[in-house]
């Protein structure tokens, strides 16, 4: 059965009736199901990521919306922290005085060169060997830290198991 194509008018006609409309929970759904699987090409990837760059939340979703958005991601950074038993806002504790002075400190102590492949200067970060999260007590204790080089840090830290066999390598010679 061939259908002909609506007119221009008809269009119109049929956009303005279906303005304002809200879609029922199971017209959702299925609308939901008709996309699962289905993945954008690489074209229109990059279209959407260019329409994003730039932009603020207000300007991609509205004053309210972006609002709300703010607020759900700073509760779930919030929650996620006092799963680990630490108060207040995480980052605030990186940017204290306390920490800056016992990072310089630990930079100062290993001369600035890399505990595990002996990189000196570059990008270098220091790394409490007892967690941040877990270990509220040692934060700013000195012999709680050591200096590596941002590649180091990054093994450490990894969960691939053969980069942490590395680790355990370099640490027993």
């Amino acid at each position: 059965m061939n259908r002909k194509p609506h007119s221009e008018e008809t269009k119109l006609k049929i956009s303005k009736a279906l303005k304002g409309r809200t879609p029922s929970a199971e017209t959702k759904l299925k609308m939901s199901l008709a996309q699962k699987g289905k993945t954008h090409s690489k074209e229109t990837k990059l279209k959407i990521s260019h329409a994003k760059k730039g932009k603020t939340y207000e300007e991609r979703y509205g004053t309210e919306r972006a609002v709300e958005i703010r607020l759900k991601i700073s509760r779930a950074v919030k929650v996620n922290w006092e799963k680990l038993g630490v108060q207040g806002d995480p980052r605030s504790y990186r940017v204290c005085y306390e920490h800056n002075k016992w990072r310089i400190t630990v930079f100062e102590r290993d001369d600035y060169t890399c505990q595990d492949c002996g990189q000196h200067g570059g990008e270098l970060e220091a790394h409490h060997i007892s967690q941040w999260s877990t270990h509220p007590l040692l934060r700013f204790v000195l012999s709680n830290g050591k200096t590596l080089c941002v590649k180091c840090h990054k093994k450490v830290h990894s969960k691939k198991p053969q980069d942490r066999y590395l680790v355990r390598l370099f640490r027993e010679e």
